[in-house]
């Protein structure tokens, strides 16, 4: 799947996230992404983080084991975290012989801000590309950070990678959930193929005007809860059209598929 030849509103898998009691897999994994709850998906979003030695993890928080991920070896955290996997071993899935259900979907490759020099952003963005150029997977890719210096990186390794600038604009939510200040004014904008708020910032003025991926948090079902609510009123289709929507990022897989498929029906 690649991102600009559909046209319908696309399903994402939020780290391989569900809002059930029970997480069936582990986030970020490369089961949590094949299993059924995630089947509707049209593509995945996974979290990026590089490890002291330069390797590529799949992982969301900044923090395992009391120690920094990004000051630990990529064979030790392995080790002693069976469940954490490269992102070598997700990306060799989506090839077209992989025989996996993640070779049919696109890719939402989120990289993890974390990282706090210049060298080691720029060394971030060059094994990112390394690594989707290995699989040849720019056409069904969109790398997404919160970091627009890392984004700017990528753009100047190969500008031909579509970018998105992840964004909060709510300041309560970014101290909460202990994000970076949302920069509006970096050159970058101008490069991006997407910007992508938060579902409650979706609409909100200061957007840059382009196409949007709109996300939610761990354990949020508010992208479902809200496209409930608008289809009281209007279509989900002509809503997302309306507000330049081009992807939901989910921990509601099922059941937004469910409603969309209901919708058509009608």
């Amino acid at each position: 799947m690649t991102f600009t030849n559909k046209k319908k509103l696309l399903l994402g898998s939020h780290r391989g996230l569900t809002t059930q009691n029970n997480q069936p897999h582990p986030a970020n994994t490369i089961a949590s992404f094949e299993a059924e709850a995630q089947s509707h998906a049209d593509y995945i979003e996974c979290d990026c983080i590089m490890t002291k030695d330069n390797k590529l993890l799949l992982f969301h928080d900044p923090i395992i084991s009391n120690h920094p991920v990004t000051e630990q070896y990529i064979e030790s955290l392995q080790k002693h975290h069976p469940n954490l996997e490269s992102l070598d071993q997700l990306l060799s899935t989506f090839v077209p012989n992989s025989q996996s259900v993640l070779s049919q979907k696109g890719l939402c490759l989120e990289l993890k801000f974390y990282e706090t020099t210049q060298s080691r952003k720029k060394i971030f963005a060059k094994k990112t590309l390394e690594h989707l150029d290995k699989y040849k997977l720019q056409d069904q890719t969109v790398i997404v950070s919160f970091d627009p210096e890392i984004l700017s990186y990528i753009y100047d390794l190969n500008p031909n990678y579509a970018l998105g600038l992840n964004l909060i604009l709510d300041p309560q939510y970014q101290e909460t959930h202990k994000l970076p200040k949302p920069s509006l004014s970096e050159p970058i904008i101008e490069k991006l193929s997407y910007c992508c708020p938060h579902i409650n910032n979706y609409d909100h003025p200061k957007l840059p005007k382009l196409p949007k991926l709109i996300w939610e948090s761990k354990n949020e079902n508010l992208i479902y809860q809200t496209l409930k609510k608008i289809q009281k009123t209007e279509s989900i289709n002509q809503w997302s059209i309306n507000h330049n929507i081009s992807g939901i990022t989910t921990n509601s897989v099922q059941e937004i598929a469910k409603l969309l498929s209901q919708i058509s029906q009608d």
